[in-house]
């Protein structure tokens, strides 16, 4: 029996690579799969290519998430799975190197975008008693290399926000995983 058979799921960063691939494969397993990314172009491609309803959508901006979750609600009620692929190293830069517009970019897209989208869901597999959060993080929140602090420290924060998201779905039969 196919437990992922018709049931809901979203995927960020989905215009390329990891995300596109993901978002392949949870069609594939016969799940109705939106995937969003900046791009219009490259988004709707992939859609029409893998069988996923596209939503042009920047998770940096609460307002973008809020779109795509309302269309995910009145069109199937419900989510059951989140996969915040989105992300990105930005300037690959020694810490003295960094400027502070890419500081925030890259905490904005690897980190807060996330926390939004898991905000949003949480609310949403809570009352449905279920769901799974999956985000998509890094070797690099657990190795060192320069250059890479910036991007480290967001995906370590992903890490961690996720162990406490898993602590706080869990009596509500939903989950959260890295």
């Amino acid at each position: 029996m196919n437990s992922l058979l018709n049931k809901i799921a979203l995927v960020t960063g989905a215009s390329a690579g990891f995300g596109a691939g993901i978002a392949d494969a949870l069609v594939r397993a016969g799940m109705k799969v939106y995937i969003t990314a900046r791009s219009a172009d490259k988004i709707k491609s992939v859609a029409q290519q893998i069988g996923a309803i596209p939503i042009v959508a920047d998770v940096t901006k609460a307002e973008d998430w809020d779109r795509v979750f309302a269309q995910i609600l009145d069109t199937d009620n419900r989510l059951d799975i989140l996969v915040n692929n989105a992300g990105g190293g930005g300037t690959i830069a020694e810490m003295a190197d960094q400027t502070d517009d890419n500081i925030e970019q890259v905490i904005m897209l690897n980190l807060t975008g996330a926390i939004m989208g898991c905000r949003r869901a949480a609310k949403i597999m809570k009352a449905q008693r279920s769901g799974t959060i999956v985000n998509i993080s890094s070797l690099c929140s657990v190795e060192a290399w320069a250059g890479w602090g910036v991007y480290a420290a967001a995906k370590a924060g992903l890490d961690q926000l996720t162990k406490h998201l898993y602590v706080e779905l869990r009596p509500f039969g939903a989950r959260a995983t890295t």
